[in-house]
């Protein structure tokens, strides 16, 4: 998002949502006078990691997996990462460094 020139402020407690602020308000002093402590951005794992245990196994039975158990299931799908200009492939296990 910076290239957007926003910066990151946080999620909902779920995780689901997460909310940025232009970078207008960051520079002009907006940001610390309602007193908004600004996440690092070099550790953001409590922003993307939820708490929600609604996983389904192949049979599309409920199977209650959370954290990285969740991440293991899917490790060999393949996504696309829509951060390059090019259509850049690459598997979840490699993009989570997932064994």
């Amino acid at each position: 998002m910076k290239k957007k020139n926003f910066t990151f402020v946080g999620s909902n407690i779920a995780c689901h949502n997460a909310f940025f602020v232009s970078n207008n308000f960051v520079s002009n002093n907006f940001i610390s006078n309602i007193n908004l402590k600004l996440p690092a951005e070099n550790n953001l794992k409590e922003y993307v990691e939820n708490n929600f245990r609604e996983s389904r196994a192949k049979n599309y039975k409920m199977s209650f997996l959370s954290g990285e158990d969740k991440l293991k299931i899917i490790s060999n799908c393949e996504v696309i990462d829509l951060s390059v200009s090019k259509d850049k492939r690459d598997l979840i296990k490699n993009i989570f460094n997932i064994d």
